[in-house]
């Protein structure tokens, strides 16, 4: 947070998941379909956009990922509840115009809280990608594949994803998604593609490499992607690499994985996927 501060001021797999064990994730689903967590404002981003913006609408988007979400974490500003990004490419080093080159930043979402005066869970639900966006004649228009949203942490644009060769500079931990869901985005090039992640649905994860000493050590189990009591639902995972376990996904507590397919990923453990051996929670694909 104080680095992104500072800127501101300044084996292989190839299987389909269609249904697994059950999960505790029953109070994030019931607050989408309860009501009882409306958005109350959302806010619009495309890299298409002239820096300035101040993300009330598309034609005021802001440019970057990183310049929106220091308006809701660092303002305190608990109105947010979703965000709207527009096709194109987006890097968790860009700030206030400038691609810093910085692989230790993250994109960090401020997830749900408990606002315990109304009684209501706060925060961003969602960050949503796939629209149409500024300048389009519906810029609300939606469609993962004529507008793709692509997270890439590929900061020099020099990787061999083929043979994960250059990812030494590479965004060290693309996304820290907390408790917002991730809904129709690509993550590509990263080395953590996304960590704790809660609730992803419709996206894709691709040439991924978990790997290097230089990670923090909360990343021992170095799968691309490592969640928590998740629900992850209508994803597919593909050509990723896991250094230890989990080619694709690690993950802990109980989980739900629906609907998804896990294609040429490898890691010495798990090719596709992998949870603690001292879990207890069953993981039953069918």
């Amino acid at each position: 947070e104080d680095r992104l501060a500072e800127r501101m001021r300044s084996g292989r797999d190839g299987c389909e998941v269609t249904t697994t064990a059950l999960v505790f994730f029953e109070d994030i689903v019931s607050l989408a379909t309860s009501g009882l967590y409306e958005p109350s404002r959302i806010v619009y981003i495309d890299a298409s956009a002239p820096l300035g913006g101040d993300g009330s609408s598309w034609n005021t988007a802001y440019q970057s990922l990183q310049d929106a979400l220091f308006l809701a974490k660092f303002n305190y500003d608990t109105e947010i509840t979703e965000f709207r990004v527009a096709g194109g490419v987006y890097r968790a080093d860009r700030v206030a115009g400038e691609n810093t080159l910085d692989p230790e930043l993250s994109i960090e979402l401020p997830g749900l809280s408990y606002n315990q005066i109304s009684q209501e869970f706060v925060g961003v639900k969602s960050l949503k990608g796939g629209y149409a966006g500024r300048g389009a004649k519906n810029p609300d228009e939606r469609d993962l594949e004529l507008y793709p949203t692509v997270f890439t942490g590929d900061l020099l644009g020099d990787d061999d994803p083929e043979n994960f060769a250059n990812y030494e500079d590479n965004t060290k931990v693309l996304l820290r998604p907390n408790q917002t869901e991730l809904n129709g985005i690509t993550i590509e090039h990263a080395r953590i593609a996304a960590h704790e992640l809660r609730w992803m649905t419709d996206c894709t994860v691709r040439y991924c490499f978990g790997s290097g000493d230089d990670l923090p050590i909360e990343f021992d189990f170095r799968a691309p992607v490592f969640a928590i009591e998740a629900r992850l639902v209508g994803n597919t995972f593909h050509n990723n690499r896991g250094e230890s376990f989990g080619g694709a996904l690690g993950f802990d507590g109980l989980t739900v994985v629906a609907n998804s397919r896990f294609l040429r990923n490898t890691a010495p453990v798990g090719g596709a996927i992998a949870y603690p051996p001292a879990d207890s929670s069953p993981f039953t694909p069918q």
